[in-house]
């Protein structure tokens, strides 16, 4: 199972339970501990890089066949030009915390708008929009897959 998180999204559902004290279930609990894990642990990292203006994108799946609440980190943030630079980090997880695995390189993976993920063990594919041949950098308009290794 993939579940996505976007941190607006994230921040926002969390504000709406408090406001109508929902109570959480177990598994509801966990998810957010885990949760609040990996998105703790981008948060820090972004902060030590100083990325400025980053819009954080995760995205939870097993990369291990074993069950495991794994993640892909993309994180858009303005790089001073005309366009955003992508940063992304695949987080491993085991128990209740989160380490990272590792930083995609730009050659391995590129682009906006990260969709259709797919896990498998020790790699994941996703989908990006990308430019193409006459479009200015600002605005792409191609697609592409990547197949990543996650090790």
């Amino acid at each position: 199972m993939i579940a996505y998180f976007e941190l607006k999204r994230t921040v926002l559902t969390l504000a709406l339970a408090a406001l109508l004290s929902t109570p959480a279930t177990a598994s509801e609990q966990d998810e957010d501990a885990l949760t609040a894990a990996a998105l703790g642990l981008v948060e820090a990292r972004v902060s030590e890089l100083g990325l400025r203006d980053p819009a954080i994108n995760l995205v939870f799946g097993d990369l291990t066949g074993t069950g495991t609440a794994d993640a892909i980190a993309f994180v858009s943030h303005t790089s001073g030009g005309s366009s955003e630079m992508l940063t992304t980090w695949i987080l491993r997880q085991t128990g209740g915390t989160y380490a990272i695995g590792r930083e995609v390189s730009n050659e391995e993976l590129f682009g906006f708008d990260p969709r259709n993920l797919q896990f498998s063990p020790g790699c994941l594919s996703v989908t990006m929009t990308v430019p193409q041949a006459n479009d200015p950098h600002c605005c792409p308009t191609g697609t592409r897959t990547f197949t990543i290794e996650v090790e």
